[in-house]
Order: structure tokens, then sequence, then C-alpha cells
């Protein structure tokens, strides 16, 4: 157990990283860190040091659990991920997920507004993110998604044979002796005899009402104090149905176009086809 962990998910962030885990851990030979650990992404967390790190992700590991990994998906988008990680665990096993990357970066533009951390319209992040990601490198909500850069900055360090690749849109296939699972199983180490499938329910977003209400008291500290976070709560989300505001067709057609060479290079770069990606669908 001291070569813990033995792979690691690094990405993409909102792209089912966190249904991949759940799959995984219903593998009787796997374990998955129940929570995102922001080992490598946290300098105060990295400052525990590694007794630390391998004692976080034992938690709640079974006795049959023989392969153990985590999920953060932020390891794959901030640079120096790649150096740091291969410096403690070179021999770890390196996943990533990859979904169409419009859904992806609009997805992960509405789940900052939920939490209050974004109040500009999903047009406007998109005109000014060359200056806004100067500032903060998560307004990235498209660069996020231009996923062979990612992997060509781990290429530096761990060869090709070491990463695994699976695309969101394979992963919630229905499940048969043909699924992507099957794949990543042989890829850690396991077979596939002791997975018990089971369907990953996630929760419906329900979008705030008033998003610049949740973004200034979110700004000011506000939401801190649990009255005025039940307040805002309850006045954003009162007789709000679930589910996303459907996307500007202009700037969808926009991404797109933009995608399509970076589609193209990540294609190449990893052998798989993405032409499922070219248009909206």
């Amino acid at each position: 157990m001291n070569q813990i962990p033995h792979f690691i998910i690094v990405g993409a962030m909102k792209s089912g990283t966190t249904t991949l885990g759940a799959h995984l851990n219903n593998h009787e030979k796997i374990h998955v860190a129940p929570n995102e650990l922001h080992f490598f992404d946290s300098q105060k967390n990295f400052d525990k040091g590694m007794d630390w790190y391998r004692e976080k992700l034992l938690e709640g590991k079974s006795d049959d659990a023989c392969f153990v990994g985590e999920k953060t998906p932020t390891y794959s988008y901030m640079p120096g991920m790649e150096k740091r990680i291969h410096e403690a665990v070179p021999h770890a096993k390196i996943i990533w997920i990859f979904r169409n990357p419009v859904k992806r970066a609009y997805s992960n533009y509405l789940h900052r507004v939920k939490k209050g951390v974004e109040k500009l319209t999903f047009e406007k992040t998109i005109e000014n993110e060359s200056k806004r990601i100067k500032r903060n490198i998560f307004y990235g909500y498209r660069t996020r998604s231009i996923y062979h850069e990612q992997v060509q900055r781990y290429l530096e360090y761990f060869p090709m044979e070491q990463m695994h690749f699976i695309l969101f849109e394979d992963l919630i296939k229905p499940y048969s002796k043909n699924h992507a699972l099957n794949d990543l199983f042989q890829f850690i180490g396991v077979d596939s005899e002791r997975f018990n499938y089971k369907e990953v329910h996630s929760h419906k977003t329900v979008m705030p009402r008033f998003p610049k209400l949740l973004y200034y008291t979110t700004q000011a500290g506000l939401m801190e104090y649990s009255p005025i976070h039940r307040a805002v709560t309850i006045i954003n989300g009162y007789k709000k149905d679930a589910g996303y505001p459907k996307m500007n067709a202009e700037i969808q057609e926009e991404l797109y176009r933009f995608f399509r060479p970076h589609n193209e290079r990540l294609s190449e770069l990893i052998d798989m086809d993405l032409s499922a990606w070219d248009k909206p669908c």
C-alpha cells in the first residue's frame, strides 16, 4: 500500500468525474477516495505531506479493495500539477475523462454562477475571457476545454501507455460487455467480474433566480451567516424549476467553430474518434 495511489483521475471538470468515481467504487477491488483531495493543487494540503495524503486516500476503503485512487479534476487544468504528481508518485496511472468541450465550458460557467462567484452572462465571459483569465485562471471556461494542451503537458512526464482516456458520452451509455468501463478496468488491472453496475443518479440542478443577488452576497461574505444564506437560497430557488437555461445559438455555433481544430489535435494525440463533438446535438 505504500505505492498508493495506483491511479489518479486528473480531469476534466464537469465531464463526469464524480460519476466515474462512483462506478469505480462499485468494483470490489477498487477504492476511490470519497472527496476531491486537492493534494497537489493546494499548497496548504501539499505541505501536510505524503502521510496525510495516503491517510485521506484510504478513508472508507474496504479490505477487499487493492487498487486505490482519487479524483481531483483541477489537476489537469492547473499548470505544474503534472510535474508535482510525477515527482511524488511517478508510478501512478493517469485517467482522463473528456466531454463535448462546448457543453463542458457552459456547464463550468453555470456551476460558478450557482456558487455565487460569477455575475456576467455566458456571452460576456467568452468575449472577455482572455482578459479575465489573467486575473483568475478559473475564469477560463473555454480555455479549460482545450484538452490537448493539458494532455501534452502530462506527456512531458508520463508516457502515453501510463494514461487512459474515456469520453463522458461513452460513460453514460447502457452498460454492456463492450462498455468503456471494462477497458478502464483492464487498464487499472482488474477484470469486470467483481463489478456491480449501478445507475448513478445526480440531483437536478436548480439555477438561482437572481444570480447577481447571490453573487454580491457571496462576495460580501454574507453567505457565511446562516440566516442570510437561508434567505438568499429560498429567494433564488422559490418555485424555480430544475434545469439549465439554453445556450445562446450564436455563441454555441461560435464555440463549435473554435473547438474544431483543438478537437482534431486531441483526436490525433490520443487516437480517439471525436467526430461526435463536431456539431451541436
